[in-house]
């Protein structure tokens, strides 16, 4: 997974879907600190996601795992 591509489309999913760090945090259960480290990622800063948190931003956010 390139984890860039990861942070710019789960910030762009969100913010399609009007969503708050915060919100998807009560959405999908991850907190929003990892979700913000998340979003932040540039290849060195940030947080790589794990596969079980991924899932559940993606289920969330109505995307599939793969985009």
């Amino acid at each position: 997974m390139d984890t860039t591509i990861f942070a710019q489309r789960l910030k762009e999913a969100r913010i399609s879907a009007n969503l708050t760090q915060a919100k998807l945090c009560k959405l999908s259960g991850v907190t929003s600190a990892t979700i913000s480290a998340y979003e932040s990622f540039d290849g060195n800063k940030g947080k790589n996601p794990s596969l079980d948190n991924a899932l559940k931003l993606a289920r969330a956010l109505n995307v599939s795992i793969d985009w």
